[in-house]
């Protein structure tokens, strides 16, 4: 799995430093699971479209929805660009 699209998101009320993360394919369960060894994991899967949280303190904080193929990532602002390569690296591992 790889990360295709980054777009950073104006506005947000949920922080500052908000970017749409793009996957070149769907998330699954196994995604998830693998995801959430970053951190803390909040699945919800009692949904018709299951919802997950993965909250890694102090680095970052995704959120999103099994089937679809983007999440959302909400990033300190600062160490932007090292928070994403660790990100980056962990996706593709999957």
């Amino acid at each position: 799995m790889k990360i295709i699209k980054q777009k950073k998101i104006e506005g947000c009320l949920e922080g500052a430093n908000v970017k749409d993360i793009k996957l070149d394919g769907k998330i699954t369960r196994e995604l998830v699971l693998h995801l959430g060894e970053l951190g803390k994991l909040v699945f919800t899967d009692e949904l018709v479209k299951p919802f997950f949280r993965i909250i890694v303190r102090g680095q970052f904080t995704m959120k999103g929805s099994i089937g679809n193929r983007t999440f959302r990532l909400l990033l300190p602002n600062e160490g932007e660009e090292e928070l994403m390569n660790i990100l980056n690296q962990h996706i593709e591992a999957f």
